[in-house]
């Protein structure tokens, strides 16, 4: 991995944050240390991890030579949703100010870990992207129990609207006949292609102008 390798991957990384940041939001503030899974993290323990101890810990360190990690007893200072999203900005803006220093010289270094083995830079950076997408899903879940909908958590823009009639018009006849899957709506298909939720590029930049981050 070199470094235009690397901001490509930033960027996809750019855009999940900006999904993930409402995804948190359709969380209720009651479920905020819940478990929808018995010993499953909390979705305050999934944010804490996934940005402070990976997205900005790893990053910084991938640029100081050594991954330092935030030590779990720092979650005490997030208390509400308030708290969890000045977290999770400030993380993002931290590592993104990281991320914009990394050379082809940090990729290829040996970066020291607190996990007992060290590892090039470039495997640090697939830290990130694993762990980043490994744990965001479990999100989906809470969120889904404010919702209501089993299979959508209100971010169309994984979706796009298409014409009752036409070629795909037997599709949405299909879907919404009787024993169809629950949880679509009239008039609703999976856009074409890989879902962005499944690390589609191609949608992720036709609803970039929709999903882009916050501003920080």
């Amino acid at each position: 991995m070199n470094r235009t390798a690397f901001l490509a991957s930033w960027d996809h990384l750019r855009i999940l944050h900006g999904i993930t940041t409402r995804l948190v939001d359709l969380i209720p503030a009651d479920k905020l240390d819940s478990n929808p899974i018995p010993k499953m993290r909390t979705p305050k323990q999934l944010i804490f991890h996934t940005y402070g101890q990976v997205l900005r810990d790893i990053t910084k360190g991938l640029v100081a030579g050594e991954i330092k990690q935030t030590d779990d007893a720092a979650i005490t200072a997030i208390k509400d949703k308030g708290d969890l999203a000045s977290f999770m900005k400030e993380c993002w803006s931290e590592a993104d100010r990281a991320a914009k220093t990394v050379t082809d010289a940090h990729l290829s270094a040996i970066v020291k870990t607190p996990w007992g083995m060290d590892m090039p830079g470039a495997m640090a950076c697939t830290v990130i992207n694993d762990e980043y997408l490994h744990h965001r899903p479990a999100l989906r879940l809470p969120a889904r129990a404010r919702t209501g909908r089993p299979d959508d958590v209100g971010l169309r823009a994984q979706r796009t609207r298409v014409p009752p009639g036409g070629a795909r018009g037997k599709l949405i006849r299909r879907a919404q006949s009787p024993g169809a899957e629950t949880g679509r709506q009239a008039g609703w298909m999976p856009a074409p292609g890989p879902r962005l939720m499944g690390r589609s590029f191609s949608l992720a930049t036709r609803a970039g102008r929709v999903l882009s981050p916050p501003a920080t």
